[in-house]
């Protein structure tokens, strides 16, 4: 026993307790993790030159964000008037007026007359003239017309306006449709991204959609809802894989210069 205490008195590093053994093995390991943090400590911090030495792919990515991105937030902003315009509050034909031009549209049967459409979503005719609170609008015209002024809805105007109303509150309800896609389908599209891949396959099919998407909007009299779910399907897919794709193609440490400058 006794010369087993003086070996390890000379020798502890070889002959020591298990205790022993798991102090040092912890020091070195603090050690270790100290050593790393003045590792990373020394890192020099992002400069905004450095995006000249992104990859093209990097660059890539930012350029088809910039073209997606310039397609669908323009058109977001539009959307309201343009549903308006081209499906809800549809300007009629010419010839379509009341059948008493100088008087109200009333119940009584001065109505529009048989060159003006039945569907609801046409605006109805309006007088030749209008007294709004005292202001002669003569003529009248629809540019004149405020249905957000009250004054508006207790004249002549009040069908107008009654139909306007309903319009946009069915114009802003079909412009969610791509809205509530994307926020449900993005975080599903993109759990599948992580697991099945082809990234680019899906960064190139979505603009290819939002084309057709502006296309059958645009030149014909397709009803909206279709299109505008496709704008969600791909609006969705899209965001699901070009914003992950961004860290795989910088080195870290320049990860947030790498999305400041793409987005």
């Amino acid at each position: 026993d006794k010369l087993l205490t003086d070996k390890k008195g000379a020798h502890g590093l070889l002959v020591g307790t298990e205790d022993d053994t798991e102090e040092i093995a912890l020091n070195n390991g603090l050690g270790e993790s100290l050593m790393g943090s003045e590792k990373e400590e020394k890192e020099p911090e992002p400069e905004f030159r450095e995006v000249l030495q992104f990859k093209h792919v990097y660059w890539i990515i930012t350029i088809i964000c910039v073209v997606v991105y310039g397609c669908v937030l323009p058109f977001n902003n539009i959307a309201s008037a343009l549903l308006l315009e081209r499906d809800y509050f549809k300007e009629p034909d010419s010839d379509c007026a009341l059948i008493i031009p100088t008087e109200c549209e009333d119940a009584a049967g001065n109505g529009p007359n048989q060159y003006c459409p039945s569907s609801h979503w046409y605006q109805p005719p309006l007088p030749d003239s209008a007294d709004v609170d005292g202001t002669v609008y003569d003529p009248l015209d629809a540019s004149d017309v405020d249905c957000t002024d009250d004054l508006w809805k207790d004249t002549c105007t009040e069908e107008y306006c009654s139909r306007y109303n309903h319009a946009q509150i069915t114009a802003g309800t079909i412009m969610s449709i791509p809205y509530i896609i994307s926020a449900v389908l993005s975080p599903l599209l993109g759990g599948l991204v992580d697991r099945c891949g082809y990234r680019a396959v899906i960064a190139t099919i979505a603009p290819v959609m939002l084309v057709i998407v502006h296309s059958l909007l645009a030149w014909t009299d397709v009803s909206p809802e279709g299109p505008l779910v496709g704008q969600g399907l791909a609006y969705a897919g899209f965001a699901a894989v070009i914003w992950p794709s961004v860290p795989l193609v910088v080195p870290g440490r320049l990860v947030g210069l790498a999305y400041g400058v793409a987005f």
